[in-house]
């Protein structure tokens, strides 16, 4: 099954379209408020998400063939605006970025219980430092948590212009090393790389690369340009960021010139671009497909990797994520 997250528009209410592989409608759709994000746990048999209220709110579902069944009420995230999660290979842990408001970003640990349910959140870092945009970095603005080998917690943080390693062990995190990005970057989402990493930079429409030493990450640079259809005075505003199952490329949305831009992950260099709908958010690369969630344009677009075209595109209110069934 295919699960689209949308925020809803107007008098479409936000929730869950769930789709099977031929991208036909299963079911009816399930009403969740400002849904932003979902995973699925490794066996396949849950599915998560986060509601990016101001007390921000996780959700868990128990896959039953097409249906979803919900698991316990909504539990609080201990932060504000939860915008990504990821479950831990065990499967028995959640960890969510809370994106915060004034207090600044947080990252949350909640543990998922033998039914699949979630228990209370812990709160396992708080980060406030703020970054030289005082309109968007006035504090820290935690977009993404990405699990690396060993235990290692990657945080990506667009308000502090920051990466920062953890290591997570007995449901606590050690103390951080953290990696300052080129101030006024705004890292939203990164890849790891063999050797280092790869990071989009929303604030400075850049695509930032670094080298691992250790558990810090130096070395940083751009590249030159993450589209080829920037004309004067437009802005943009990359988002997210995918590796293709061969490690060749990367994926990038470009929201402003509404494209998904194909880079050579070793070089860095535009290999093409795709125009896809308005502000894509979110990018889910699945065999021969990519699917993009262009919020503005409420819709998903589905790429044809093969042909590099949009091959068809789903009607959803203000699509923010979509999660692959295992």
């Amino acid at each position: 099954m295919i699960y689209v997250a949308g925020s809803g528009r107007g008098a479409r209410p936000g929730g869950i379209s769930i789709l099977d592989d031929q991208l036909d409608p299963v079911g009816d759709a399930i009403a969740v408020e400002e849904l932003l994000y979902l995973a699925t746990d490794p066996t396949g048999r849950f599915l998560y998400g986060v509601s990016g209220v101001a007390t921000g709110r996780a959700h868990a579902w128990q896959i039953s063939g097409s249906a979803l069944l919900p698991l316990g009420s909504p539990v609080p995230t201990g932060g504000g605006e939860p915008c990504h999660l990821v479950v831990d290979p065990t499967g028995r842990r959640l960890l969510v970025a809370n994106y915060g408001g004034a207090a600044g970003g947080s990252v949350a640990l909640l543990p998922i219980l033998p039914d699949g349910s979630l228990g209370p959140a812990t709160v396992l870092a708080r980060l406030t430092q703020p970054g030289p945009d005082r309109e968007r970095q006035g504090e820290s603005h935690i977009h993404q948590v990405v699990l690396g080998a060993d235990g290692e917690v990657l945080v990506v943080d667009l308000g502090a212009d920051q990466v920062v390693s953890y290591l997570l062990v007995d449901g606590g995190l050690t103390e951080p090393v953290v990696s300052s990005a080129p101030p006024g970057s705004g890292p939203r989402h990164l890849v790891l790389l063999p050797g280092g990493v790869a990071v989009s930079g929303e604030l400075g429409s850049s695509l930032l690369w670094a080298d691992r030493r250790g558990r810090s990450f130096v070395g940083w640079r751009s590249t030159p340009s993450t589209t080829g259809r920037v004309r004067s005075g437009d802005r943009n505003y990359p988002s997210d960021l995918r590796l293709s199952a061969d490690g060749d490329l990367l994926y990038l949305a470009n929201r402003g010139v509404d494209s998904v831009a194909l880079l050579d992950s070793s070089t860095g260099h535009l290999v093409t671009e795709i125009p896809c709908g308005a502000w894509p958010r979110h990018l889910a690369p699945g065999g021969d497909r990519l699917f993009v969630c262009s919020t503005s344009a409420d819709e998903v677009g589905v790429i044809d990797l093969r042909g590099r075209r949009v091959s068809r595109v789903l009607d959803v209110a203000a699509p923010m994520c979509v999660e692959l069934g295992r």
